[in-house]
């Protein structure tokens, strides 16, 4: 299989081709999905330190030029291809357009499927981008797929089959307004969640051992080892995890291991599902949080779940205890958090915020979050791990396969 690869810029006016000699890789990529800046080895390629494919001065469009009908036997035992109904296959070469910076791999390999695969640009808008392309498939990780972008791009959008989330969370995308326009919208369910897990454990560990400020401590030259020493250890402790999804449920078992008792809510948590999972099952967020050691919050942001974890159930918390919010920013009230930092002595982990920066924001404005001496923050990385942005990469590639052999799209929401 030869691969072609072109840079355009939105009018297409460049006319840069170089062919590449690629071979469909069925082995799992071991590239990040993001901060890809590993130069263009490609003949008569320009050699620059851009994230391909999104190179500043112009998009690029991957096309697989197929030797033959027929798909690589390796891609076909991957994902067990066959003879399916339920989703009409789209005509090959399937346009699919990438919204964010992905690997270079996940390219080819998306190439070697069938599909024609076009990014957007440094400067180009998701609008911009669907009225050039006219995609029949949209993969997005971060960008806004919402209502007002389909309406303003509404005559690019009239072929859209699939729109698919290179992750869990989908509030980032209208689903809604998707779904009844026949188009299916699916995600990478359950993909990043061991990396979430590992995130929100490393988080507990730090806030009880205080690992950040023993850090900065030693770096001032200072030696403060008893007022170091008072934490108050993981096991045997309570930890109360609300949301008992894929995430939640490797929280658990990692808890578990450290031997922490764990109570657990989520409004499909069954009496079965929590027996199996060694967890005692809560009738609400409150009861879970009551006297509790620590929170553990995995739940999705919906109207019911907005500012759940606020001041009334801050407060059902032991006084000192340990906070760590890896779901959406929204489901905790930030400043009910602040407030019962400063009150009550409660420390903070937090992986996500109500109000994140853009993703080529270089600041963080928060001062409340910021100057909080009980908050501790990450950059949103939660699920940026290689091991993540395999599973996710594979991910993409099943649906992608099945939308084109017309089967029933993996992770389908939609």
């Amino acid at each position: 299989m030869v691969l072609s690869l072109r840079a355009a810029t939105p009018s297409r006016s460049l006319g840069f081709q170089a062919a590449i000699g690629l071979r469909a890789a069925p082995q799992a990529p071991r590239a990040l999905l993001h901060n890809l800046t590993t130069p263009a080895s490609i003949e008569g390629a320009p050699q620059t330190k851009s994230a391909l494919p999104f190179a500043a001065g112009g998009l690029f469009a991957v096309r697989a030029l197929a030797v033959g009908r027929r798909r690589s036997r390796a891609v076909r035992q991957i994902f067990g291809l066959r003879a399916a109904s339920g989703v009409a296959a789209p005509a090959k070469p399937l346009r699919l357009l990438l919204l964010d910076p992905l690997s270079r791999e996940l390219l080819e390999r998306l190439a070697s499927l069938g599909a024609e695969v076009q990014c957007r640009g440094g400067g180009e808008t998701v609008v911009e981008a669907l009225l050039r392309v006219r995609p029949q498939a949209v993969v997005v990780r971060s960008s806004l797929l919402q209502v007002e972008e389909l309406e303003q791009a509404a005559s690019g959008c009239l072929e859209l089959q699939l729109v698919m989330r290179a992750g869990a969370g989908v509030d980032n995308i209208a689903v809604e307004a998707l779904g009844s326009r026949g188009v299916v919208v699916a995600n990478a369910e359950g993909a990043n969640a061991v990396a979430v897990a590992e995130l929100t454990m490393a988080h507990l560990l730090n806030l009880d051992r205080r690992l950040s400020d023993q850090v900065e401590s030693l770096r001032r030259g200072e030696w403060r080892r008893l007022e170091f020493a008072g934490a108050l250890g993981l096991y045997g402790r309570t930890l109360a995890v609300l949301g008992v999804g894929h995430i939640g449920r490797e929280v658990i078992k990692r808890a578990r291991a450290f031997g922490m008792e764990v109570r657990a809510w989520s409004r499909s948590l069954t009496v079965e599902e929590a027996t199996a999972l060694g967890v005692l099952r809560c009738s609400s967020a409150e009861e879970a949080a009551r006297g509790a050691h620590a929170l553990s919050v995995h739940l999705p942001l919906a109207p019911s779940t907005q500012g759940l974890v606020g001041q009334k159930l801050l407060r059902e918390l032991r006084p000192g205890a340990l906070v760590v919010n890896m779901s959406r920013g929204g489901v905790v009230d930030e400043a009910a958090l602040v407030a019962a930092v400063a009150e009550r002595g409660l420390r903070a982990g937090l992986d996500v915020f109500a109000h994140e920066p853009g993703a080529s924001a270089s600041t963080f404005d928060d001062e409340a979050i910021r100057s909080s001496a009980g908050i501790f923050c990450t950059h949103h990385t939660g699920a940026r791990t290689e091991q993540a942005a395999e599973a996710v990469e594979n991910a993409v590639l099943a649906a992608v396969s099945a939308l084109l052999d017309g089967r029933r799209i993996p992770g389908k929401i939609v």
